[in-house]
């Protein structure tokens, strides 16, 4: 009798052993596909991060090298750092950021004053060089629960722009004259003409890599209050309310100088009115940027 004969389990146990075998060959083989596609993939983020300025790190080692000699930035102000965001939380529908460019300002303080009075805060993007003189306000700005941003130091955009090592060069001095002043080190920036302008068209993508590779956040606006604009045939007010319903909240840019207290205080209370609430940026707040294309990938991969 065949099944159940010590034959049969003989034969058995070697039909086991060779399926065991083939479920490790088949097991091997797909292994090895995945990490082949792994290893191609590892290949294509590696070429875009490395075209947008990022330092990839040497695959036979855990220390990061500098390959490319035009990434040697990437070395420069070894201080100037800050502690990312662990992740960035989303910008919440019906939020409103007030933001105001220049600063500072003779007008600065009667901005601060309707704030205060309206008991909201607001995010001010300061020119380092015009702090000069007026470190109280400043301070002022911080001590207030404002957030204090970075716009540059010179303001002088086709120097600041010539080159990466020059953008951050300016960086560096903003970032240190806050620093001085205040005790604490800003986290947030905006880019003098938003992310993508005229001047750094050549250089943005490197910017940016580098910036956020030191942690820092950056943002532009969906919202303009168009103060810049004199004789325009909306208020400014107006422009801001309309643009944050089609925005469902948003990033406002006023400008600090232009900007008129009496009528920001009306809008104030018209977008509380409305059920908006009113906060600063912080370096968690999702980003809102203007679009820009990424790296395209060479054929073939």
């Amino acid at each position: 009798m065949y099944f159940g004969s010590v034959r049969f389990f003989k034969h058995l146990i070697l039909l086991v052993i060779v399926a065991v075998i083939l479920t490790l060959s088949l097991s091997l083989v797909s292994a090895h596909n995945r990490y082949e596609k792994l290893e191609k993939d590892a290949a294509r983020y590696e070429e875009a991060l490395g075209a947008m300025g990022y330092v990839v790190p040497d695959r036979e080692s855990s220390a990061p090298t500098v390959e490319n000699p035009s990434f040697s930035y990437q070395t420069m102000f070894p201080e100037l750092y800050v502690t990312p965001p662990a992740e960035y939380k989303p910008v919440s529908s019906n939020t409103v950021y007030l933001t105001f460019d220049g600063g500072i300002s003779g007008n600065t303080s009667a901005i601060l004053d309707v704030l205060k009075e309206k008991g909201v805060k607001a995010t001010f993007f300061i020119v380092g060089s015009y702090t000069n003189g007026c470190e109280s306000v400043v301070k002022r700005i911080v001590d207030e629960g404002h957030t204090l941003g970075m716009r540059s130091f010179s303001n002088d955009v086709e120097r600041i722009y010539a080159s990466v090592e020059s953008y951050l060069s300016d960086f560096d001095r903003c970032f240190n004259c806050f620093v001085e002043i205040t005790g604490v080190k800003p986290t947030v920036f905006r880019f003098p003409g938003g992310s993508i302008n005229s001047y750094n068209s050549g250089i943005y993508q490197q910017i940016i890599a580098e910036t956020t590779r030191r942690g820092f956040t950056f943002f532009d606006w969906n919202v303009l209050a168009q103060d810049v604009y004199s004789g325009s045939e909306t208020s400014m007010k107006s422009n801001v309310i309309n643009g944050c319903k089609s925005m469902n909240g948003g990033v406002v840019l006023f400008h600090d100088q232009l900007t008129d207290a009496d009528e920001l205080g009306e809008i104030i209370d018209e977008l509380l009115a409305k059920n908006y609430t009113l906060a600063p940026l912080t370096q968690e707040v999702e980003p809102v940027i203007f679009c820009y294309p990424l790296p395209t990938q060479s054929a073939g991969k």
